[in-house]
């Protein structure tokens, strides 16, 4: 089944945003999926960085270590008619291995930058 988790937008650079924003979060409960989609905004004017890791305190915060992003998404090379970057992880062997809430989202810079997440729960 295709899942829309929705548009996740980083306003401000160097602040990530999780991928599962989205969804209301259950207490405890992970947001799971076989495979996750991002795919850059029209609108991105900057390169967007996709993280797998966990929120944390500086230096540990692994959401901003370059060591745990997983892609890097292109600027379109046009708004209207692409191509749009895009990246999707997938845990096949599970139907629900993966937590859509592991993943940050960043931007190089501006304020409009980001990605439109989806994903299969198998």
């Amino acid at each position: 089944m295709q899942i829309p988790y929705g548009k996740v937008v980083v306003t401000t650079a160097g602040q990530p945003r999780n991928a599962g924003l989205n969804i209301p979060e259950v207490t405890g409960e992970p947001l799971q999926a076989q495979s996750i989609t991002f795919q850059a905004l029209p609108s991105n004017a900057n390169i967007v960085y996709i993280f797998c890791g966990m929120k944390g305190s500086p230096p540990s915060d692994d959401r901003t270590n370059l060591a745990y992003c997983v892609g890097i998404l292109a600027v379109p090379v046009s708004a209207t008619q692409g191509p749009f970057a895009s990246l999707t992880v997938t845990q096949t062997p599970a139907p629900a291995g993966l937590n859509v809430r592991d993943y940050w989202i960043d931007a190089a810079g501006g304020t409009t930058n980001g990605v439109i997440v989806s994903g299969i729960l198998g």
